[in-house]
């Protein structure tokens, strides 16, 4: 029984999990030096220092670059982000997968991105590195798919090898998926164990009448 309701919980969580529905932020959408850190309800997007630890002052914005002719994210309107500037992206479920584009700053330095996917127990689940991009505009999309929803939150940033000019643009993630609490799981699993033993008993009560 004890078996059989704990796959019954699990079975639950993973039906959660298969959410396909796609969340992005753009930073287009918004007239430039709007601060974006709970622009949607999905992520709320802060700058972190290289520990990850968010650092409130550093309010990410959507902000006019000069050198590419884009608007990306940025941090105190600061149009990029390095490894000890990071962006953060702390989603309000579970996500399964994330994408992010990655831009190069200029023709002279070699540029290239990180992107970091983490579970709720801070435990890092993927990892995306570009190649290296040179050229001004030069982008290429980051990206991270796990089989299951289980993404907690995630950093971006220009590796520490190579310019720490790099730019961030175009968030796009899977609509996050509420994991209910332990004992809200725990009470759906028992309840459906109880209703297919319920059937059961009923199956083999009219089985032996006849």
């Amino acid at each position: 029984m004890k078996t059989f309701g704990i796959s019954a919980v699990s079975s639950l969580i993973l039906l959660l999990s298969t959410a396909k529905a796609e969340v992005i932020v753009e930073p287009d959408d918004y007239p430039s030096q709007t601060e974006l850190t709970s622009i949607v309800p999905q992520v709320t997007l802060n700058t972190t220092l290289s520990d990850n630890v968010p650092v409130p002052l550093f309010v990410v914005t959507a902000t006019d670059d000069p050198f590419t002719g884009r608007r990306v994210f940025a941090h105190f309107n600061i149009p990029f982000f390095t490894d000890f500037r990071r962006l953060r992206m702390d989603f309000s479920g579970l996500v399964s997968s994330i994408s992010l584009e990655f831009i190069a700053h200029n023709s002279l330095s070699e540029h290239v991105g990180r992107l970091e996917a983490y579970n709720s127990q801070n435990i890092l689940v993927g990892t995306y590195v570009t190649s290296t991009l040179i050229g001004t505009g030069t982008a290429e999309t980051m990206f991270l798919s796990r089989p299951v929803a289980d993404i907690a939150w995630a950093v971006a940033y220009s590796d520490p090898g190579a310019s720490p000019f790099g730019r961030l643009d175009h968030l796009v993630f899977s609509d996050p998926v509420v994991v209910p609490e332990p004992s809200m799981a725990l009470i759906g699993g028992v309840a459906l164990v109880v209703f297919i033993t319920a059937r059961q008993r009923r199956f083999l009560t009219l089985r032996a009448r006849r």
